[in-house]
């Protein structure tokens, strides 16, 4: 609440100080849990009270909160925080970390749909890519930190309609948010083969038809078959 918020700036509370959240897995003992108001914010994607806090570039760590705003849903909030000259690229592998949440939210907004088992269709996820895409257009790289990773967002993409890949690598193609090398790790097992057999031509136009049809050694393909 905006109103809660500004009572307690006027009362004199930091919103930079440190201490235990209100999630499950915030532990009051372990000040590696610990999250700022600031951070929270950020997290929930409500820019009103961002501005409220006193967001500043010279205090604040900038890529933290994109991180954080990464998990939000909320494009405005990390088109505002990219605005403000922040590196997406935190990571030591020169990928972005808010990047990763990002795609860590898509599966965590649709693990509903697992319950009935229904498919998930690309316009239920508008406002996940619309974050997606303003990341990429700002540089934003996936670089996954290993083949686990890749795995992880593939058993994703799974339950999804196929068109929902085929927008995901449409934005991060376009925008050379990634490696041919990951997507081809992304796109190689024959599963994934089979789930976007249909899709050649929206591949095709984007540059990818090659990268989906090429063959792996047989133990490749034992090691990344699910």
């Amino acid at each position: 609440s905006l109103k809660w918020v500004s009572l307690w700036m006027w009362a004199g509370a930091d919103p930079r100080s440190r201490g235990p959240g209100l999630h499950d897995w915030s532990d009051e003992n372990d000040p590696d849990s610990f999250t700022t108001a600031i951070e929270e914010a950020c997290s929930q994607g409500r820019l009103d009270i961002i501005k409220r806090l006193g967001f500043d570039p010279e205090k604040d760590n900038l890529s933290d909160a994109l991180k954080c705003a990464g998990w939000s849903g909320k494009e405005e909030v990390i088109k505002y925080l990219l605005e403000m000259g922040t590196n997406p690229n935190d990571k030591p592998n020169s990928g972005s970390s808010a990047l990763d949440r990002c795609l860590d939210k898509f599966s965590f907004d649709t693990f509903r749909f697992d319950v009935y088992k229904s498919v998930i269709h690309k316009w239920q996820l508008t406002s996940h890519f619309n974050c997606l895409e303003q990341l990429a257009k700002h540089k934003a790289r996936w670089v996954p930190d290993d083949q686990r990773s890749i795995n992880q967002f593939r058993r994703f993409l799974f339950k999804c309609d196929p068109e929902v890949t085929i927008e995901f690598l449409k934005i991060v193609k376009t925008n050379g948010a990634c490696s041919d090398d990951s997507i081809r790790k992304l796109l190689s097992t024959p599963k994934m083969k089979s789930h976007l057999k249909k899709n050649e031509y929206e591949l095709n136009r984007i540059g990818l038809k090659d990268i989906l049809g090429t063959s792996s050694s047989k133990n490749d393909k034992n090691k990344e078959i699910l």
